[in-house]
């Protein structure tokens, strides 16, 4: 006859509580440990905010060491910072875009102030552009960009007798470009054919072309041939912006590889390719300034740079709040 062994109540709570409290015990490490990193998330956060600088009080810029505005760079990172959750950022972008609807490096520049007597805009600060559009859907903006871009083509052969222009060039984001930076290239109206499908706007003929399909589907290779640094991390924000977009995950997968191969130790791209984690928001926090440890030159976007600089050193700290803002999402 088989036994049945009886369990009394003292010996069922012998076997179990052991195991509740490793359980207990097991979930307070995990959230103290989680806490902590809050802890000192908010504490950086209160370090950076009151020491990232505003260009004249008004809007995110970097600080040049004499103490003056740098925003020859901004319609880029505060559309970074648009992008994370900053309505400061989306502002900034906003108000960079001037009347006609040509687009500038800043509001400062937008409103004729600090205006450089070339390159006032550039591709670069395109995907700037590009990011806010995608993420706050201005449609009527992104139209009146595209009626400017198209107005102002330059004149490559004029008819006689001043008859007016015969031969026009390429399209431009400015009109004062050294060395061809704001011209469009196929891999310009790539990018701006999948914000405008996205948006829901009429393409332009451009967009449509057989050298636009071939630029936007070698990407991949580009970033191959694309060293460490502005041109990379360039690459890495087309990865972002077609996140935001949730479009081309194949081609993002790839280029993610790619671009942690070659920066394997930077926190942007390990966000792209991994997605946010505690370890990565703790890795972030080692290397993003606090009080006690701070350079006050506020130079630099770090994860634009090769890693092997170590420009978070210098850090505007405006990428710090970037980068944590993307990453809070655990």
């Amino acid at each position: 006859m088989e036994r049945t062994k009886k369990w009394g109540f003292s010996t069922l709570l012998c076997i179990i509580l052991p195991s509740i409290l490793i359980m207990i015990s097991c979930g307070e490490t995990k959230n103290s440990g989680l806490d902590s990193t809050y802890d000192r998330l908010n504490q950086a956060r209160d370090f950076w905010e009151d020491n990232a600088y505003y260009c004249h009080g008004e809007f995110p810029a970097k600080r040049n060491d004499d103490g003056s505005c740098d925003d020859g760079d901004m319609t880029l990172f505060n559309a970074l910072l648009c992008a994370s959750g900053e309505q400061r950022g989306c502002d900034a972008v906003r108000d960079a875009q001037s009347a006609d609807g040509r687009w500038w490096r800043s509001p400062r520049r937008a409103r004729g102030e600090g205006r450089r007597s070339n390159n006032s805009f550039s591709r670069d600060m395109s995907m700037g552009v590009l990011l806010y559009l995608a993420v706050t859907k201005d449609r009527d903006a992104a139209s009146q960009w595209l009626r400017w871009i198209d107005k102002n083509r330059p004149c490559v052969l004029e008819k006689p007798f001043g008859l007016g222009c015969q031969i026009r060039g390429p399209e431009r984001f400015c009109r004062n470009e050294d060395n061809q930076v704001c011209t469009l290239t196929p891999g310009s109206w790539a990018i701006m054919k999948e914000v405008w499908e996205y948006l829901e706007l009429p393409l332009h003929s451009k967009m449509k072309s057989r050298a636009t399909q071939v630029a936007g589907n070698v990407l991949v290779q580009e970033t191959e041939l694309t060293d460490p640094g502005y041109e990379l991390h360039l690459k890495a924000v087309s990865v972002y912006l077609k996140q935001k977009m949730n479009i081309r995950h194949t081609q993002r997968r790839a280029m993610n590889k790619v671009l942690i191969e070659k920066q394997p130790h930077n926190p942007f791209m390990q966000y792209l390719n991994d997605g946010p984690s505690e370890a990565l928001l703790k890795r972030t926090l080692d290397r993003c300034p606090t009080s006690g440890r701070y350079s006050n030159r506020l130079r630099q976007w770090s994860w634009e740079r090769d890693t092997n600089e170590q420009a978070w050193k210098n850090s505007m700290l405006w990428d710090c709040i970037f980068l944590t803002n993307i990453l809070v999402a655990l």
